[in-house]
């Protein structure tokens, strides 16, 4: 996409699944602040995206279906993530987050059935301008949820907002931001694989059910800065 452009239209590489277009890379250039609903469904063969500088919206669907995409790497400006913006992308790897104002999304995630065909699962990590994770940013149906193994938090992170990583089935593993001062509600409520929860000396406030049904959960450290539970 040249300079010039500054969205990219609804629809405009979505295929029949049995006619899909074989498209291999996508770079964005620096204009483009928009991409509309379902611009890339069903592009199978895509493994491969240039994000520009200054995208603000990933439509729903933009990405559905795109199931040779490895990595995902979300601009700073990025400020809304549309439902089921990657849907189905069974080939993901990692998701990096870079977003600095990145608003909550709706009641579900837009990473439904991600990493389905991954062994190792996806990582996902938050760059150092990252200040809050959104509001169920990665909660699935448990029947889609998306599969992330490992979560790795910026310094800067001081807010893991409600629902964000609910249902997140084989998470394991998490690194959590030194001046993070509050989980709230149900951010990892049904997240049955972890195993282990050592908060950080900053935390204050852990939300009711914020590690609901964690049922392999055996070490649990506390700092002493917590003052409200629930």
């Amino acid at each position: 996409f040249g300079n010039a452009v500054t969205r990219i239209p609804r629809y405009l590489f979505n295929c029949d699944q049995n006619y899909y277009a074989r498209i291999k890379s996508v770079k964005m250039g620096a204009s483009i602040t928009y991409i509309a609903d379902s611009a890339f469904e069903n592009c199978f063969d895509l493994s491969s995206v240039t994000w520009g500088s200054g995208l603000v919206t990933i439509g729903s669907d933009a990405f559905n279906n795109c199931t040779s995409l490895s990595s995902v790497t979300l601009p700073e400006s990025l400020e809304t993530l549309g439902y089921h913006a990657f849907y189905n992308c069974t080939g993901l790897s990692s998701v990096t987050i870079n977003a600095k104002k990145l608003n909550d999304l709706g009641y579900d995630s837009c990473f439904y059935n991600a990493g389905k065909n991954v062994t190792n699962g996806i990582a996902v990590t938050f760059g150092n301008e990252v200040t809050r994770i959104p509001r169920y940013l990665f909660k699935c149906d448990q029947n889609y949820y998306a599969r992330i193994k490992s979560v790795k938090m910026g310094s800067a992170v001081t807010l893991v907002a409600g629902g964000a990583f609910e249902n997140c089935l084989d998470l394991s593993r998490v690194t959590w931001g030194n001046n993070l001062v509050t989980v709230s509600d149900a951010a990892f409520k049904n997240c049955t694989s972890l195993p282990i929860v050592s908060l950080p000396a900053a935390l204050e406030t852990i939300r009711s059910e914020a590690f609901m049904n964690c049922s392999r959960l055996t070490t649990v450290t506390l700092p002493v800065s917590l003052t409200t539970m629930g």
